[in-house]
């Protein structure tokens, strides 16, 4: 899908609500190509990681930060006008966005062997795996995949994995169990 700004090209893996505008929170991956400026969105929390590239610098007239880490969460507003510059080269980053009056997120990222419950009530999980292979619950996510779920489920696997969890700040219609999507 095309960038709010016309500047360039998103995968979305989920969206709540589905193919709703405004957006609740959402998961996808974006390359950056060049220089220039983020999408602008309103009253949307954001937390950006670097999967490949040298990185880039975001700077706003209020703060500026270098995304040159991999796998490292880095979380900003969205409403701010930022501009990125390119460290060198082509980057593609994982993002995760959520509306700062319908929740609250957090997020970790794992790296090595995973063997863990994850989940609660209420709150929404959502995992995308960087590189190796994990299961959840069963279901084999590989390396380009992500998942979400709201129960409690089991992660087994050798993997790099960015795992974030929503939490409602008001009551809200359940989301979809666990499913998966590949890149």
């Amino acid at each position: 899908m095309p960038w709010q700004n016309g500047g360039g090209t998103t995968r979305e893996f989920f969206r709540e609500p589905s193919g709703e505008l405004p957006v609740e929170w959402r998961l996808s991956v974006a390359e950056v190509t060049s220089d220039g400026p983020f999408s602008i969105f309103p009253g949307v929390d954001r937390i950006l990681v670097l999967l490949a590239g040298e990185g880039m610098t975001l700077a706003s007239s209020e703060w500026s930060v270098r995304v040159d880490v991999p796998l490292r969460c880095v979380e900003f507003p969205g409403d701010l006008a930022i501009e990125a510059t390119l460290v060198s080269g082509a980057t593609l980053d994982l993002n995760l966005m959520w509306s700062r009056d319908a929740w609250r997120a957090t997020s970790v990222v794992r790296v090595g062997p995973l063997d863990m419950v994850m989940g609660g009530t209420g709150e929404v999980h959502v995992a995308y795996v960087a590189e190796g292979s994990v299961h959840v619950d069963g279901t084999l996510l590989r390396r380009g995949e992500a998942a979400v779920w709201t129960s409690a489920v089991s992660l087994h696997g050798d993997v790099s994995i960015a795992l974030f969890t929503l939490t409602p700040l008001r009551d809200r219609p359940p989301v979809q169990p666990v499913s998966s999507v590949s890149a």
